[in-house]
């Protein structure tokens, strides 16, 4: 072979090496090092890093305690498939574990910045679904990335009975699946530099139980410098159902339920740690409670949650951090569809009327005859016969007490305490939506513009308006992640 043939397939070796580089970039962290995958998405490139351990496995005797420390590994992790979502019934999330304390990393390679060498803001998304169900990998975080120009972090975090047990007391304080987000934020703190990412510019924001979760993080004592900036999407702490007021109870009822043969709180904790993740999960499912009051839910504990959040959020001491919260204008509207399912009626008037007169002002509610005559001033509905009337009476109370009220509250108890506030409305009913055409803007919508995720509908079917909003929520979001 001649010495130029000899070169060609040198530098042709070599070619494929920095190609073979370029495909599975290695970053190292604390921990060890990772080797990702490179993309191509939507004409740009982004580097993703998924099934990332942020905490040791809560398996075992870690089963209802606060997370430990993830262990360092030797040799390159492989970090280009997804790990277990959390333990929950829900299939479509694929395999589930309690081994689910992970989270993935979505790097932009082509961004925007005008200084190559310039930290990107992070993003760090909480995942909703009524600290019940979701996992991490149902948010697609390459669009954000990339038309944002932003690192986006999406964790798994403990849920159900596994993340929110509670018997009220040191047996099983709770909150544990708030504390895998703070592990979890605390990691991103800790390694967000080897990704490119800015440890001083960190925004976490999530939608639903989410955007709970969110506004948690925000007022506790706990998370004191681990973020700068927060969105809440259509949920704060002030929701009603996001705090179980009563954890004993569910806890006791619970062992009822699996035989436990106890009510002393240590004998409950040990009974129920002893039995297999399944029956745990099926037996838990079964006590998630009403629409409105469910059980496995974040407690008042203390410490991380120190006193009712609306009581706290006016006279704690909290770090001055930026807050973007709002909701769309039809939060009610969707949550029609799973009252009437649950009520085995139809959408008529009887039924209509025992949704609003018997389920949701009793279910809200104490004071129930003052919040009734209240309710029919403002809303006008006892004496219609109209079940479209009765319908849109409905979807605007449940929107209004479950999101709206409680979203302006958040909002006026911060920004009194001189923290920058903003608000947004969402008002865009998708033109894929599958739900009935007098539903606007429902819960959840405004995340398909956020991250593209359609439900299976290819983003070119998007009319040229919903590519233009895409485009413009991802810059006022991002934005507010880069510069408040």
């Amino acid at each position: 072979m001649t010495s130029t043939g000899s070169l060609s397939v040198v530098f042709a070796v070599l070619s494929l090496c920095v190609n073979a580089q370029d495909a599975y970039p290695t970053r190292t962290t604390r921990l060890g090092r990772v080797s990702g995958r490179a993309v191509a998405f939507e004409g740009s490139t982004v580097e993703e890093y998924l099934g990332i351990p942020y905490a040791a496995p809560p398996t075992g005797h870690l089963r209802f305690r606060p997370p430990q420390p993830a262990q360092p590994w030797d040799g390159v992790r492989n970090a280009s498939t997804f790990g277990a979502s959390c333990m929950q019934t829900r299939t479509q999330y694929g395999p589930v574990s309690e081994d689910c304390l992970f989270l993935n990393i979505y790097v932009p390679v082509n961004g925007s910045r005008s200084n190559a060498t310039q930290s990107a803001a992070v993003m760090v998304y909480i995942h909703g679904g009524r600290f019940n169900f979701d996992t991490a990998l149902s948010f697609n975080g390459k669009w954000l990335a990339t038309r944002g120009d932003v690192i986006v972090v999406a964790m798994n975090y403990r849920l159900n009975v596994f993340g929110f047990l509670s018997t009220g007391d040191r047996n099983s304080p709770g909150n544990y699946g708030l504390m895998d987000q703070r592990a979890a934020i605390v990691w991103v703190k800790e390694n967000i530099h080897s990704f490119g990412g800015d440890p001083n510019r960190i925004t976490i924001f999530g939608e639903s139980a989410g955007g709970m979760a969110v506004s948690m993080q925000l007022i506790s004592p706990k998370t004191t410098g681990l973020f700068q900036r927060a969105i809440c999407q259509s949920g704060v702490a002030m929701t009603p159902g996001a705090i179980n007021y009563n954890p004993l109870a569910s806890a006791k009822q619970l062992c009822d339920y699996l035989n436990c043969g106890t009510e002393d709180p240590a004998g409950m904790v040990s009974a129920l740690r002893a039995k297999g993740a399944d029956e745990l999960t099926q037996a838990a499912a079964v006590f998630t409670g009403n629409f409105t009051r469910r059980v496995w839910l974040p407690v008042v504990d203390g410490d991380f949650i120190p006193e009712e959040p609306a009581r706290y959020l006016e006279s704690a001491s909290l770090d001055s951090r930026q807050l973007l919260i709002g909701c769309n204008n039809d939060e009610g509207g969707g949550q029609l569809l799973a009252w009437s399912a649950s009520s085995a009626q139809n959408h008529g008037v009887v039924c209509m009327k025992h949704i609003i007169n018997h389920v949701v002002l009793q279910h809200m509610y104490t004071r129930k005859q003052m919040i009734m005559e209240a309710a029919t001033y403002e809303y006008g509905v006892w004496d219609e016969t109209d079940p479209e009337a009765l319908r849109r009476a409905f979807a605007q109370m449940y929107g209004d007490f479950e999101y709206l009220a409680n979203t302006v509250q958040k909002a006026n108890l911060y920004s009194q305490r001189n923290h920058p506030t903003y608000m947004y409305l969402f008002t865009h009913r998708p033109s894929f939506s599958t739900l009935p055409d007098y539903v606007e803007a429902s819960h959840g919508q405004e995340l398909y513009f956020l991250s593209l995720d359609l439900r299976g509908n290819n983003p070119d079917s998007l009319s040229a308006e919903e590519k233009e909003l895409s485009r413009v929520m991802i810059k006022y979001w991002t934005n507010f992640a880069k510069t408040g």
